[in-house]
């Protein structure tokens, strides 16, 4: 099952008790999305694709509502939305993301990442949709 890029955002500014930034948000929620595609056979964590950007991976729903904030941190925008049910692998998988990064700032998920230091936008042209199979090219063994 998947949920949005919103509800997801929330959950993971909730778990951060409201001090995650846009960039962070992003980056995390990135890194739970592909964990999830590898632990259920492709099958999205979130409804809304991936493009990429100079800084990453970028959801630009999720982007959009949150980008008042700049670099500063994400305050509760999300009124309107329920984030991941406690109950449901999709809150788990994304509290599993946040914990595995929160000693992380977000600075180290910039520009060098899982690519083996390359620029994303020399990898991928930008703000290119990134489909599974370019997924699977730059990603291999996901832990399961």
């Amino acid at each position: 099952m998947s949920i949005s890029s919103i509800d997801a955002g929330k959950t993971l500014c909730e778990l951060s008790n409201w001090k995650m930034s846009n960039l962070r948000l992003q980056k995390v929620l990135y890194i739970a999305h592909m964990y999830h595609l590898g632990l259920c056979e492709g099958e999205p964590l979130i409804n809304d694709g991936f493009q990429a950007w100079d800084y990453g991976p970028v959801d630009s729903e999720l982007y959009h509502h949150a980008k008042g904030f700049g670099a500063d941190f994400v305050h509760n925008i999300f009124h309107a939305y329920k984030g991941a049910d406690e109950r449901e692998s999709e809150y788990h998988l994304l509290k599993q993301a946040y914990e595995a990064t929160k000693k992380n700032d977000g600075s180290a998920f910039g520009r060098h990442h899982a690519l083996g230091g390359r620029r994303m936008a020399e990898s991928i042209p930008p703000q290119r949709a990134l489909d599974f199979d370019t997924r699977q090219t730059y990603f291999t063994g996901i832990p399961r």
